[in-house]
C-alpha cells in the first residue's frame, strides 16, 4: 500500500497526466461529434448524409459520416474567413460571394468558371469528384513505368485522396475517405516535422514536412508575417531506379517523397518535370534528354534548389506570398524574411488546387509584361 506522501505524489502525477491528455485531445479535434457523424443515417424520415458531393457516398456511409470530402470542403456555405461557419471546414470551392477569400491552396471554382475570368481545365487540378471537369488520362509530365516500377498513380481518375489523389495514404488503400481514415481525429496543427503518418503530415499530404498557419487566418497565406511555411531541399531528389522504387511502391502504401519536401511530393506524379540522376547526368534507362532536368544546363525551372543570395536575387529579402519560398530546415515558426538558404519549390510559381491563371500559375504569365514581371520579378529582380 502507498503511504500518505507517496499517495499524494501518485495522485498529483495522475492528475497532471489527465490534464495533459485532455489538452492534447482538444488540440486535435473540437466540436460536436454530430457535426461530422450520424448514428442511424435517418431521422424524421430524412437522410442524415446531407453533405454528399462527388463519388464517395458509399465511403461516407461506411464511416457514418454526414459528408464526403467535397461535401464538407465545398459545401456552398462559406464566410469571410473562407470556412463553413457550421462545420468550420475550410472551403476550397466557392464563388467568393460575401468577401469569402481564396485559401492558401487556391479555389477549384476557377476551373469551371464559377469564379474568375472564365472556365478552363488548364487552371487547376481536374479532380473527378466535381464531375464537370475534363479529367485527362494522366497528369502532365507523368513518368511512365520505368524498370518495372509501378507508377500508375493518377491515370484512372484523379480524386481528392488515396491512390489517385493527393491527400491521405497513396498506396493500395483505394480512393477517397478510406485513405483518410483517422486523420482528422489525430490532426496535428502548427509545425509538422515528423510526417510519418497522415495526421502529422502537412495538410494531410503524406510524408510532407511543413508548418500550418495557426493564426486567426489559419487557412490563408496573407502576408509576410502570416502564412504557411513549406519545406524544401538544397538539391532535388535523385530519381535513380532504387529511388523511384521507394517512392512509388503502391503495394506498400509508399507513394511518397523520400526527401519529405513539397516539390518532392509533386514529383511523385509529375516525374518528368523533376528528373535528375547525379550518377549519370540524367542519361539512363532510355529516357530522352529533353525529359531530363540535370543541374547544368537546366531544362526545367529548378526546384529544391537554393535561391541565391547574390546578384539579382539578393533583393528578394521580404517573404512574398505571391512567390513563396521553401525553408531548407524543417520550419518551426513563421518567418517574414528570405535568405540565401531558402529554396525554390513548385508552389513558388503554382497554386495547389487551382488559380485564375494558365497552368495554375500564381500570376498571369500570359498577360502583359507588367503582370508577368509581377511574379517572376520577385526573384529575378534584375528583370524588373
Amino acid at each position: 500500500m502507498l503511504n500518505g506522501k507517496k499517495k499524494y505524489v501518485f495522485c498529483f502525477f495522475a492528475m497532471i497526466c489527465v490534464l495533459m491528455m485532455t489538452s492534447m485531445v482538444y488540440a486535435v479535434l473540437s466540436g460536436q461529434c454530430s457535426t461530422c457523424h450520424t448514428m442511424h443515417n435517418k431521422q424524421n424520415n430524412l437522410a442524415m448524409v446531407n453533405l454528399i458531393v462527388g463519388s464517395e457516398t458509399t465511403d461516407a456511409k461506411q464511416y457514418l459520416l454526414r459528408g464526403t470530402c467535397l461535401g464538407c470542403h465545398a459545401s456552398g456555405n462559406v464566410n469571410a474567413s473562407g470556412v463553413d461557419p457550421v462545420t468550420n471546414a475550410p472551403q476550397i470551392y466557392h464563388n467568393g460571394s460575401g468577401g469569402a477569400p481564396d485559401l492558401a491552396g487556391g479555389n477549384f471554382a476557377y476551373i469551371d468558371g464559377t469564379k474568375g475570368s472564365g472556365a478552363s481545365d488548364k487552371k487547376g487540378h481536374n479532380i473527378k469528384d466535381f464531375g464537370s471537369f475534363d479529367n485527362p488520362s494522366q497528369p502532365p509530365g507523368r513518368r511512365h513505368d520505368i524498370a518495372g516500377i509501378n507508377t500508375t498513380i493518377n491515370n484512372t481518375g484523379f480524386t481528392c485522396a488515396g491512390t489517385h489523389g493527393c491527400h491521405g495514404i497513396r498506396g493500395n488503400q483505394g480512393n477517397g475517405l478510406t485513405a483518410m481514415k483517422g486523420a482528422h481525429h489525430g490532426n496535428v496543427d502548427g509545425a509538422l516535422g515528423t510526417a510519418d503518418i497522415v495526421a502529422n503530415s502537412y495538410r494531410f499530404l503524406y510524408y510532407v514536412i511543413g508548418l500550418e498557419n495557426t493564426t486567426a487566418s489559419k487557412w490563408q497565406n496573407v502576408n509576410a508575417a502570416n502564412h504557411n511555411e513549406y519545406y524544401g531541399a538544397t538539391s532535388p531528389m535523385d530519381f535513380d531506379s532504387s529511388g523511384c522504387q521507394t517512392c512509388h511502391d503502391l503495394s506498400t502504401n509508399n507513394n511518397r517523397p523520400n526527401n519529405k519536401t513539397m516539390s518532392g511530393f509533386c514529383a511523385t506524379c509529375h516525374g518528368y518535370f523533376h528528373l535528375f540522376d547525379s550518377s549519370s547526368g540524367g542519361a539512363r534507362e532510355g529516357i530522352s534528354a529533353d525529359k531530363i532536368a540535370p543541374f547544368s544546363p537546366f531544362k526545367r525551372h529548378p526546384t529544391d534548389v537554393q535561391l541565391p543570395g547574390t546578384g539579382e536575387y539578393s533583393s528578394y529579402t521580404t517573404y512574398d506570398v505571391v512567390t513563396p519560398v521553401a525553408r531548407t530546415s524543417p520550419p518551426v515558426s513563421i518567418g517574414a524574411g528570405v535568405t540565401g538558404s531558402d529554396a525554390v519549390m513548385c508552389l513558388s510559381c503554382h497554386g495547389a488546387h487551382a488559380t485564375d491563371y494558365y497552368k495554375m500559375m500564381r500570376w498571369d504569365i500570359k498577360g502583359s509584361l507588367a503582370t508577368a514581371i509581377s511574379g517572376c520579378g520577385n526573384c529575378h529582380t534584375g528583370k524588373n
